[in-house]
């Protein structure tokens, strides 16, 4: 697969960091009730490696 594979939205940009975005939605609302629970150190790091992940992934 190409970079041209991957889909494109109005504005020219990769429709990856739309999905990016909801991702990082989902990942912060997890992080609040675990925070409480004294393990607010479990998904932040995971966050940005999620992020990276999706960001670096071929299509």
């Amino acid at each position: 697969e190409t970079l041209d594979s991957i889909p494109v939205d109005e504005d020219g940009l990769p429709s990856f960091e739309a999905l990016a975005d909801g991702d990082v939605t989902n990942a912060s609302d997890q992080s609040c009730p675990s925070s409480p629970s004294g393990s607010p150190h479990t998904p932040e790091p995971e966050e940005p490696s999620l992020l990276k992940k999706l960001l670096l992934a071929p299509a």
